[in-house]
Formats: C-alpha cells, sequence, structure tokens
C-alpha cells in the first residue's frame, strides 16, 4: 500500500520515521519541498528539541541515546521495532513515554530547588507552572504529557490557594478537560496507560 503525506522533518536523511497516536510508519524521502518557516513559538521549540536530540546522541551510544532521546522529549522516532515490541512485551510501555512520572521528576525537582532556596510560594508556583507548560510544549503535547501536565497545574493552583491538592480530584478534572478538548482520546493508547 502506498500512503502520501505530508511530513515535517527536522532534517534530512535516506530515511525516516514518523509517530503519532499510534500510527507508526517507516519510509523514504521522495520529494523535498520548502514551506514558510513556522511561527516563532514552533521554531524555537524545534531548534531546543534538535539541540537536545543533538547533545543526546553526541555523548552516548546510538541504542542508549534513542532511549533517553524518547524519556526526555517523547520523540521514539529513532528507536528500533523491536526495542519497541520488546517494551510493549514486558509490559513496561508506561515507562517509556513523557508522562507523570517525567513530570514529577522535572516539574518537582523545579518547584523544591524555588521553595529550598527561600522563595515565596507564589514566585515558586509561577515558575513552576511556566517550567511546566514549557515541558508540556517540548515534548509535544502528547495526550500523556497533557495529563500529567493539567494534573500537575491543578496541583500548583491548589498550592496557591493554600489548598491539599487531591491526586483523583485532580485526575478526574484533567480527564474531562481532555474529553471536552478531544473526545477521541479515549482511544488512545498514551492517554489510557496514564
Amino acid at each position: 500500500m502506498t500512503v502520501k503525506m505530508d511530513v515535517r522533518l527536522s532534517f534530512i536523511e535516506d530515511s525516516y520515521s514518523f509517530y503519532s497516536n499510534d500510527i507508526y510508519l517507516k519510509g523514504y524521502v521522495d520529494k523535498v519541498h520548502s514551506v514558510k518557516d513556522l511561527p516563532s513559538a514552533k521554531n524555537f521549540l524545534g531548534k531546543l528539541r534538535k539541540n537536545i536530540r543533538n547533545i543526546i546522541f553526541k555523548n552516548l551510544p546510538y541504542d542508549i541515546a534513542t532511549t533517553i532521546n524518547g524519556l526526555t522529549v517523547g520523540d521514539r522516532s529513532y528507536e528500533e521495532d523491536s526495542f519497541y515490541a520488546a517494551v510493549k512485551n514486558c509490559g513496561v510501555t508506561h515507562v517509556m513515554v513523557v508522562s507523570g512520572m517525567h513530570m514529577a521528576i522535572v516539574c518537582g525537582s523545579f518547584y523544591q530547588l524555588l521553595k529550598f532556596l527561600k522563595c515565596p510560594s507564589l514566585v515558586a508556583s509561577l515558575s513552576t507552572l511556566a517550567v511546566t507548560l514549557a515541558f508540556m510544549a517540548l515534548c509535544g503535547f502528547s495526550p500523556s504529557v497533557i495529563r500529567s501536565g493539567v494534573m500537575y497545574i491543578i496541583m500548583l493552583v491548589g498550592y496557591l490557594l493554600h489548598r491539599q491538592p487531591d491526586a483523583l480530584n485532580s485526575l478526574s478534572i484533567a480527564f474531562v478537560i481532555m474529553m471536552i478538548n478531544n473526545p477521541f482520546l479515549i482511544y488512545n493508547v498514551g492517554f489510557l496507560l496514564s
């Protein structure tokens, strides 16, 4: 079967792979057409992702770099099919996608660092909110990242209002927000596993 599609590439090699919404395609570049530059925010995030990827692949062996790249910015396009199948068979797919665990490590560490530096609660919460949104954008707003990001934002709002956040309430609110935005996420494996 031949499938034609428009794909945005950050770089060009002899082959490319594309993963989105449970569809994994591999193919070869046939024709390259230039398109106008992306808006500055997307362009900035694309450059940042590329710089992170380059640092990872420059300093680590390829097989380790593919995993670290997937865990840091959610780009699993470099992973081999056999590796993904092994991860799926082991039942640890949820660990290999950027989600709540990653959000807790990155944003939680940033918040705790600000509290350790004796920043006021308002400054720490608002700064962590900005870092949370930036991390969500860096990871491409995948369903698991949106869910964990919304939950973390609700937790930060709870801190601002001097309330004790509840994980189940935060999960429920995140679920409702995401279902209102896109009801078809109920079929997304990344969303269901998160």
